[in-house]
């Protein structure tokens, strides 16, 4: 072949993936308010759901909880029952369970201490707090399993009930003021991963303990709120930037407070300061800051909520997209009820409607439940009867009894296609000799196409959107809405929603495709034309 002809080739075959980068992505956001997964999660209000179980940690306040997102899971740590009951334990929240792990290594039991996920490093912190001798300034890290003390020189002095949050925006962790061993104070440090450092700043809060702090990932800083030194409670509001402290004057403010937890809402990008105490008086009222002004976010419908509190530890789980508190003090007693802050899926069962025909769609405890019919299976947002083959795949089918939710992997041995299925779900083809192929020839459609994705894109049990199991009354699909199921067996055969070599969706525009095959085929001819003397 000649080299202009390879020429011409290539530049077919590149212009060909250009323009099918743009047809994808085109369409796909044509499609995006038709397909769209979180359709409930931004219209309805948040609100409380008790997440209470039989196994927890014990009763108890002060201590200090913080969502590890490397790992998608709630890690609490120590904390105070009262008249010098100090904790030391760790235990984990993974969305629906606590479960309590034993580390080889840990900080000592403790109270007001603080802890939080430091992204830049992929690791939870910890610092300070105090017992009974007196308060404490080591550094600790979590990994999972267990804690490693940090020994940097140069570390804030001995503090308990102080803010600490993570600046993401300056990759460190920043602690504000507390109790320290003699007097409150007001001193700003960050944490860099090695070494602690002063900040220094003309503004700052004044000397202050148990404010609510939290950082803005909206406004790229940290707020802080309230607190108290003695007598004196306070309402006020800071913002950090980075290099110094300034104070806001909102229009709208909670009411002065001391221990109340601060977290931002990703769902929603707004920092929530939740709970807290004025004297005596706890309070059971949520706010969220704009940037400019704070609004009451406390559910106004007939909900169950958490009772009024202060201590509580609180953390924002950005899987489950929902604020988590676990116990704290009433004004009577200490508690150990775990509470979910969230905007429901629905509220009631129309909200769930996802038209399929083989489903039936239910509002559980605002999360959209689907329970698909005995013999058939909800895939990808179109209904399959009993022994239907995957419309990519012939070694993968629907298989109720298997499994409603997830393609079904046919027995190893069974014919497909030029070869036989090698019973994970892959068409494998045989040589003449009778030797498999590589995987790359056994299985061409494995670039691109559903036949080399893992089967179990969905599993057996019910879940939420955000992937929190459900009670195992059916499985959930992720609120997609789709069109009405056709009415031919062989119609119902194929995904309503299917994709092509590309990844893109089939037929969802026709003319972008044809207009891909055109310029893939016209371009030589006027590249050609173009060399001509």
């Amino acid at each position: 072949m000649k080299r202009g002809s390879n020429r011409e080739g290539l530049c077919s075959w590149v212009t060909l993936a250009a323009l099918a980068v743009f047809a994808c992505s085109s369409t796909t956001d044509e499609r995006r308010g038709v397909v769209g997964t979180a359709r409930y999660a931004t219209t309805l209000a948040p609100t409380w759901f008790d997440r209470t179980t039989s196994v927890s940690p014990s009763t108890r306040k002060a201590h200090a909880m913080a969502f590890d997102a490397a790992r998608g899971e709630v890690v609490l740590f120590g904390g105070e029952f009262g008249g010098g009951s100090y904790f030391g334990d760790t235990w984990i929240w993974n969305g629906s369970t606590w479960r309590q792990v034993v580390p080889s290594q840990s900080p000592s039991a403790r109270r007001d201490h603080a802890m939080t996920f430091d992204a830049a490093r992929g690791e939870i912190v910890l610092f300070g707090g105090r017992d009974v001798q007196g308060a404490f300034a080591d550094t600790w890290v979590w990994n999972r399993s267990t804690w490693s003390l940090r020994t940097p020189t140069t570390k804030p002095p001995a503090r308990s009930a102080f803010g600490m949050a993570n600046d993401e925006a300056r990759r460190e962790v920043l602690v504000f003021g507390g109790s320290g061993a003699s007097a409150n104070l007001n001193d700003t440090w960050a944490w860099n991963g090695s070494t602690w450092s002063a900040k220094t700043s003309s503004t700052k809060p004044a000397a202050r303990m148990a404010p609510a702090m939290a950082y803005d990932g909206l406004l790229q800083g940290v707020v802080l709120f309230g607190g108290v030194a003695g007598t004196a409670t306070f309402g006020d509001t800071w913002f950090w930037s980075g290099t110094a402290w300034s104070q806001k004057a909102p229009a709208t403010s909670p009411t002065a407070r001391s221990g109340a937890s601060g977290v931002f809402d990703a769902a929603r990008w707004e920092t929530l300061a939740l709970f807290g105490a004025a004297g005596a008086t706890p309070r059971a009222d949520v706010w969220a800051w704009s940037g400019s002004t704070w609004a009451n976010r406390t559910p106004t419908v007939a909900v169950a909520s958490p009772p009024a509190r202060s201590g509580q530890g609180a953390a924002y789980d950005s899987v489950r997209r929902e604020t988590i508190i676990f116990g704290g003090h009433d004004g009577t007693r200490h508690r150990n009820d775990t509470w979910a802050f969230r905007a429901p899926e629905c509220a009631v069962d129309a909200d769930c409607r996802d038209n399929l025909a083989c489903t039936t769609d239910t509002c559980v405890g605002g999360a959209c439940v689907h329970d698909v019919a005995p013999a058939s299976c909800a895939l990808g947002g179109a209904c399959y009867a009993s022994g239907v083959k995957h419309p990519a795949n012939p070694c993968a089918a629907c298989e109720p009894t298997v499994s409603r939710t997830a393609w079904s992997a046919e027995p190893a041995g069974t014919v497909c296609a030029g070869g036989i299925c090698d019973g994970v779900g892959n068409c494998r083809p045989f040589s003449d000799a009778g030797a498999a192929l590589p995987d790359s020839v056994a299985n061409p459609s494995s670039a691109g196409s559903s036949a080399a994705q893992p089967l179990g894109a969905y599993d057996d049990g019910a879940r939420r959107s955000d992937g929190e199991r459900l009670p195992a009354s059916g499985a959930h699909l992720n609120s997609v809405r789709a069109d009405s199921p056709r009415d031919s067996p062989s119609d119902r055969a194929q995904p309503l929603i299917a994709t092509d070599s590309f990844g893109c969706h089939v037929g969802a525009s026709p003319a972008v495709h044809g207009l891909l095959v055109f310029v893939a085929l016209a371009l030589p001819v006027v590249v050609r034309i173009r060399r001509r003397p």
